[in-house]
């Protein structure tokens, strides 16, 4: 709806609440090891589409790295609920989560959701911790959100199944 773009472009720095336009996966070579590995990088408001962030696991991302400034929220639970969907972007693909936010929640997230090492909103520090890549397909990862999907098709029927109950009962009574 391009008629709202005005209406969110606030006097903030923020002037977009859309996914990037492409998705690139980082290999990090470790030439001394000989090990290799692939990782999603998100940038701020990318990490609550949640198929977005799965198009970079079927591409072979091995674990997501999250950078984000949550300061233009305030003093409020916008900083912690975007942590939140961190979370669930880790649970959904079973991936280990790097988020590093300037004035928000940085964090380690494990593939079960069990957050490390919290540096919470405001508060400055470094964390540092060995996490595992992995290269797992879950079945969200590989299907996508199936139950929202279904749930809108059955409304969609359900609908349908209301409307024509109604339109044929006032039928049955205006001819009786």
């Amino acid at each position: 709806m391009p008629f709202l773009k005005k209406w969110f472009t606030w006097g903030v720095g923020i002037s977009g609440w859309q996914i990037g336009r492409e998705q690139t996966v980082f290999e990090l070579k470790d030439s001394v090891k000989g090990l290799n590995t692939k990782f999603a990088g998100l940038i701020c408001y990318e990490s609550v589409f949640s198929e977005f962030v799965s198009e970079f696991v079927k591409k072979g991302a091995e674990y997501i790295i999250i950078v984000t400034n949550d300061g233009w929220w305030g003093d409020n639970s916008g900083p912690e609920q975007h942590n939140q969907y961190a979370v669930l972007r880790a649970v959904e693909n079973r991936k280990w989560i790097v988020r590093c936010a300037q004035t928000g929640v940085s964090c380690f997230i494990d593939p079960l959701g069990n957050t490390y090492d919290k540096i919470p909103y405001w508060q400055t520090g470094v964390i540092d911790r060995n996490i595992i890549s992995n290269n797992e397909i879950t079945f969200y990862t590989a299907n996508g959100d199936i139950t929202g999907k279904a749930g809108v098709i059955v409304f969609i029927f359900s609908l349908l199944a209301v409307i024509i109950n109604y339109v044929y009962k006032r039928k049955v009574k205006s001819s009786a």
